[in-house]
């Protein structure tokens, strides 16, 4: 099993132990992913050179995160936009849902995961950095 594949099951059982086994499909499918529309663009161009050259990644709880600590002030202000940005969003998202926030960015960070790119950085619920 790759790592990727570990880290995505690990993902996926938090995700049902969390939400309950019923709960899951009937969440997940309905929840839209963050999209760059509700990030600044400047954010976005900054945080995607970040993902790409691994300073940055996706993290299981559903926020980007800082791979190394010897990121720019750039990186990390741009990181923080899109994480407040997430935040908003999942907040919207759970009072709309009926749900908790902590479920909604579960279920956000399978489905953010699922769509990253391979060779990005993604940090598992066991708070280990990987490359998908």
């Amino acid at each position: 099993m790759t790592q990727t594949s570990k880290i995505l099951t690990l993902l996926t059982s938090a995700a049902v132990l969390t939400l309950g086994a019923v709960a899951a499909p009937v969440i997940m499918p309905s929840f839209g992913v963050p999209t760059a529309s509700a990030q600044s663009s400047s954010s976005k161009a900054i945080v995607d050179a970040a993902k790409a050259s691994g300073v940055v990644g996706e993290q299981s709880d559903g926020y980007l995160g800082l791979v190394t600590e010897t990121t720019s002030a750039e990186i990390r202000a741009a990181v923080n936009d899109i994480n407040i940005q997430r935040k908003t969003h999942y907040v919207n998202m759970a009072r709309e849902k009926g749900e908790s926030v902590d479920n909604v960015t579960k279920a956000f960070a399978i489905k953010i995961i699922e769509r990253t790119p391979s060779g990005q950085k993604v940090r598992g619920v066991d708070g280990r950095w990987g490359e998908k």
